[in-house]
């Protein structure tokens, strides 16, 4: 859940992102973060926040959350990385 490429799809995903040189660049970048194990893939979220991508995140598994009597606050989220934040729910 990071920039650290270690297989092959990693490194040209990371190239696309990073490569000033690269012929394709994206128009914003989604970064889908698990509700129930957010900890888990901020890492990524603020390694495209540093490379001053556009961004917008998505909050999946909210169900989950609220299936444990639990409400995730986006305005943190939106206030630190200074973009769209979103739940969803894929059913």
């Amino acid at each position: 859940y990071s920039l650290q490429a270690k297989t092959e799809d990693e490194l040209i995903t990371k190239q696309v992102l990073t490569d000033p040189h690269f012929q394709l660049k994206p128009d914003r970048i989604v970064v889908v973060i698990d509700g129930t194990q957010i900890s888990r893939h901020l890492l990524l979220a603020e390694q495209v926040r540093v490379l001053g991508l556009p961004m917008i995140i998505v909050v999946t598994m909210v169900d989950l959350l609220r299936s444990q009597g639990l409400k995730m606050n986006l305005a943190p989220l939106q206030k630190h990385f200074n973009c769209p934040v979103v739940q969803v729910d894929g059913r």
